[in-house]
């Protein structure tokens, strides 16, 4: 018989048998269709095109897409209803005394030219974070022995005085700086601003390309909320008074250790 319409469609754990008559074969996806006839059976995607060609592929892909959408505005109207919890959320994490405000300002000081913080520190906490690698390392006059070792190990001779770099400590918290854990990015510029217009959305009536765009960016907020809590975390530990205090013993300027040392005297444990 010829097609009407195209009545719903499953997925089961189990195959089951194909309800045309002519192929009875097992598949685990299908639709539930209406011939013209009034009849209504249970058949595969593929049985489908066989059976009734352009009109069945017709009517799939725009049952499925009307599926897709409709999953989409219920999907979308749920994280709607959550909105206004979500910018709860985020205001208590921004206005804490340790909260994402103070750490991003304090954190960027340390690698911002316009805080007054000195240039060396400037330097070595940016170049840090991006190698991401907190090992704090300065430069140290080698003995006669080292350098007498690194000639016969690379078989040259080295100018003297010669100096090697020795580490000294290991900065922590380092990843509140790096680019994808920015705060202000993650709340104040993505999450805050869209929130505030996802509770506004009229989910019913929002059209199916910005749907698709609504879909994957509210799939993504309880990932970033989680993003922003951890770089929160990193920052607490990168603004201990004696994490950065490793730093000290870099500075060579009593000016400099003076301004640094002020700034650790105002952080809070």
């Amino acid at each position: 018989g010829e097609l009407e319409s195209i009545l719903g469609s499953y997925v089961f754990r189990d195959d089951i048998i194909c309800g045309l008559s002519s192929c009875r074969q097992p598949h685990d996806k299908g639709y539930l269709i209406k011939a013209k006839n009034g009849r209504e059976t249970n058949i595969g995607k593929d049985c489908g095109k066989k059976h009734f060609g352009v009109d069945f592929e017709t009517l799939r892909k725009t049952y499925d897409r009307d599926l897709l959408n409709a999953t989409r505005r219920q999907r979308l109207s749920e994280f709607q209803n959550r909105a206004q919890h979500y910018l709860d959320t985020i205001d208590q994490l921004r206005h804490g005394p340790i909260g994402a405000d103070w750490v991003y300002k304090t954190s960027r000081a340390l690698v911002s030219k316009a805080a007054a913080m000195p240039d060396q520190i400037v330097q070595c906490i940016s170049g840090m974070a991006k190698a991401r690698d907190g090992a704090i390392t300065r430069q140290r006059q080698a003995t006669a022995q080292e350098v007498d070792d690194i000639e016969a190990r690379e078989n040259r001779r080295i100018q003297r005085p010669h100096y090697v770099p020795e580490s000294i400590g290991m900065l922590q918290g380092l990843a509140v700086l790096f680019p994808e854990n920015d705060l202000r990015q993650i709340l104040a510029v993505d999450l805050i601003p869209k929130l505030v217009q996802l509770k506004q959305l009229s989910v019913d009536t929002v059209r199916e390309l910005d749907l698709a765009t609504w879909d994957k960016w509210a799939a993504g907020i309880d990932r970033k909320l989680e993003q922003a809590k951890a770089a929160i975390h990193e920052g607490t530990l990168l603004l201990r008074k004696s994490n950065l205090a490793q730093l000290d013993k870099l500075l060579e300027e009593q000016a400099d250790r003076k301004i640094f040392g002020h700034f650790i005297s105002k952080l809070p444990v």
